[in-house]
């Protein structure tokens, strides 16, 4: 990066990149694969149109919003991100979860108000997990920070509602950081901001792509992880099936 700093912290390491903060707040995600440079070009046109498209919603007193991009790496392996204050969303303590996912449920309607519009298809999120949502209750703002390599496919709205459900499932739960009445919490967020009418027929067709896509996912990866999430599937069904529409269609409580 063309920048003069002292100091360097390492936030995050994963199995692609490492993030770092550097004093003067900006945050530096390098990548360490083989197609470092095609995720690089990827960050920068997904997140420059999403600033673009989306950048910043006010809503009853919070900021919905996505993070900038600030440069790129000279050797085209790393960008340089804004500084977004607050705890990532797996950080948050269990006791404020269900108000933290109703601020999601309101930033993913927020964006797909923006981008979609009154269509239920479109250029949806595709990564909106608990990993890239940090939230700041004290400055009443919350930032996605990374729309994944998936972004930039056409899908259905409601596929982006079944994978952040799912990564609450798959991950908080695991952690008995999370409940099902926080997920009914995130429901309710992106219901009152959505200006949309859902539609069940569309929901179930993305609820099929999203759990279908997930499975795929995890065949490939584990055994362990196909099984678990297979009987995850078995036992939530009654709640994918009838406790979300109904939320959605605003006869849920």
């Amino acid at each position: 990066m063309q920048r003069s700093v002292t100091r360097e912290t390492l936030i995050k390491r994963t199995n692609k990149a490492e993030l770092w903060r550097l004093d003067d707040n900006l945050v530096v995600k390098r990548y360490f694969v083989e197609n470092s440079v095609e995720r690089v070009l990827h960050d920068q046109r997904s997140l420059l149109y999403i600033e673009e498209a989306f950048g910043e919603v006010d809503y009853q007193g919070w900021s919905y919003r996505s993070v900038k991009l600030l440069c790129l790496g000279i050797d085209r392996k790393s960008v340089g991100l804004e500084f977004v204050s607050g705890n990532v969303l797996v950080d948050v303590p269990k006791a404020r979860m269900k108000e933290a996912e109703y601020h999601c449920g309101v930033l993913l309607a927020q964006y797909h108000n923006k981008v979609l519009g009154a269509s239920n298809e479109g250029l949806i999120y595709t990564d909106f997990c608990v990993q890239n949502i940090v939230i700041d209750f004290p400055g009443q703002s919350i930032t996605v920070i990374d729309p994944g390599m998936a972004w930039g496919r056409l899908g259905n709205v409601h596929e982006d509602l079944v994978q952040h459900i799912n990564s609450v499932i798959m991950v908080l739960v695991s952690r008995r950081k999370a409940s099902l009445s926080d997920i009914m919490g995130f429901l309710k967020g992106y219901r009152g901001a959505r200006r949309a009418q859902p539609h069940l027929r569309v929901y179930l067709q993305g609820l099929a792509r999203q759990l279908r896509r997930q499975f795929l996912t995890y065949a490939g990866e584990s055994s362990w992880k196909c099984l678990a999430f297979s009987l995850a599937v078995c036992i939530l069904s009654p709640f994918y099936l009838v406790v979300v529409p109904a939320k959605l269609s605003g006869r849920g409580k």
